[in-house]
């Protein structure tokens, strides 16, 4: 009768060299999940309907793993220009407004304008809208690389 054990006693050393080998190259041969784009958010406008759809815009960069707000004046990738005082009316009993939020990269170039008819009720969603709609556009950023899986990989300057 054959012992088993004989054939396992001469395998741990090529199972401890397949296992560091492993290892090794799982510790930064293989990218990593890469920095959120630094954005600046710029409100032009003060009234109480531009403030509180500044507010849903912030809370929809701060909540996308793919922004980082980055403070006036810091450095930056991408810029959010809520532009002037929002305009609407009244439509029965909910007030519908339009947005307009131009995006600009690091060098103040243009990437993008989002645009849309948007119901008070529906701040939110319009705000991820307007944020998934620069995230788009920073895409066609020259200063801008992405990996294939459309995430920031890094910034050339």
């Amino acid at each position: 009768m054959r012992n088993h054990n004989t054939h396992w006693r001469k395998t741990p050393a090529a199972v401890i060299v397949l296992l560091i080998a492993l290892a090794s190259t799982s510790l930064g041969a293989h990218p990593t999940a890469l920095a959120p784009l630094r954005t600046q958010l710029y409100v032009v406008g003060d009234d109480g309907l531009t403030q509180r759809f500044a507010d849903a815009l912030d809370a929809a960069l701060v909540s996308s793993p793919k922004f980082l707000l980055a403070p006036s004046g810091a450095q930056h990738d991408l810029r959010l220009l809520l532009a002037g005082n929002l305009y609407g009316h009244k439509s029965g009993r909910e007030f519908v407004f339009y947005i307009v939020v131009v995006v600009t990269d690091s060098e103040e170039h243009f990437l993008g304008v989002h645009t849309s008819l948007c119901w008070e009720s529906e701040m939110k969603v319009c705000a991820e809208k307007a944020v998934a709609d620069a995230y788009r556009y920073s895409k066609a950023a020259p200063n801008i690389s992405f990996e294939a899986d459309g995430s920031a990989a890094q910034l050339q300057r």
